[in-house]
């Protein structure tokens, strides 16, 4: 089933059943979707939103040259694009404008406004993800953000803005594995990357991992301008008994200090640029 407005506008939000398959939406306006939920081969492309938008265990979602924006009417949401669970989804050539311009460095957003989102993208238990190309500003805590177990994923030429508390993060059970995070412009942010782990409330109940784990990622070709704040540029931190290892750190240009730690679990290649004050001496 397909839907082309042609650039004509839709009065409202777009409903679509559950567990349809190959449905696709192109060239439309519209206030937003429903929360689609175990979709397969659902197709958004070329499209304007003014909602955030949300999707739950789909596989091979196309979110492909939409912008999106939150507005007054929309409500508060943890982030623009929120896809939990599944695997194969591409995310890709998307603006979004979480419409935060407040200036809490907590990443909590205590002086944000109903209306303004958490974080850009937020993956959840993915597997083969693709996010890239993405064009993605303003909101109080990641421009990406991954929850529990992200593996086999690329997030590689996005270009990052005023999200305040990192570009690219997971913090809450998070289990990276195979990964490549490249060719990714991050500015006005405290951090371009932070790896941590925290067993909360916001781990997800699909699949959380028992332990921490951060293995076989490469982050490559990552540029960091315009700090906010006086924090580490680059902060992956895990405690003794986490599984880290085989991680390439290489080429990247960074305004600011690096800790990656255990420093074991990482091989520094050549080309990197950063200050002093962490473990990684550029």
């Amino acid at each position: 089933m397909s839907l082309d407005c042609k650039s004509h506008t839709i009065n409202g939000t777009v409903a679509v059943s559950s567990s349809l398959s190959n449905v696709s939406i192109a060239n439309c306006k519209m206030r937003g979707l429903n929360v689609i939920q175990n979709a397969s081969g659902f197709s958004l492309t070329n499209s304007t939103l003014t909602s955030t938008i949300a999707f739950l265990d789909s596989s091979n979602l196309k979110l492909d040259g939409n912008t999106i924006s939150t507005s007054p009417a929309a409500g508060d949401s943890s982030a623009v694009i929120y896809v939990a669970g599944g695997q194969n989804n591409v995310i890709t050539n998307n603006t979004l404008d979480g419409g935060y311009h407040g200036s809490d460095q907590t990443g909590q957003g205590h002086d944000a406004s109903p209306t303004d989102t958490d974080d850009g993208i937020v993956i959840i238990d993915a597997t083969g993800a693709t996010i890239s190309g993405n064009t993605i500003s303003n909101v109080y805590d990641a421009g990406i953000e991954g929850v529990n177990g992200v593996r086999s994923s690329t997030i590689t030429n996005n270009t990052i803005s005023n999200a305040i508390f990192a570009g690219i993060s997971s913090y809450h059970c998070t289990a990276w594995e195979g990964n490549t995070i490249s060719g990714n412009a991050v500015t006005q942010s405290e951090t371009v990357m932070m790896f941590l782990w925290e067993k909360d409330a916001r781990c997800d109940t699909r699949n959380p991992p028992a332990a921490p784990s951060f293995s076989n990622n490469t982050m490559s070709n990552n540029t960091f301008s315009n700090p906010v704040g006086q924090y580490y540029a680059v902060y992956i931190s895990f405690d003794k008994g986490a599984s880290v290892n085989d991680n390439l750190f290489s080429n990247n240009r960074i305004q600011g200090s690096v800790l990656l730690a255990p420093l074991a679990g990482f091989t520094v290649g050549g080309g990197n640029a950063c200050s002093s004050g962490g473990n990684v001496h550029c």
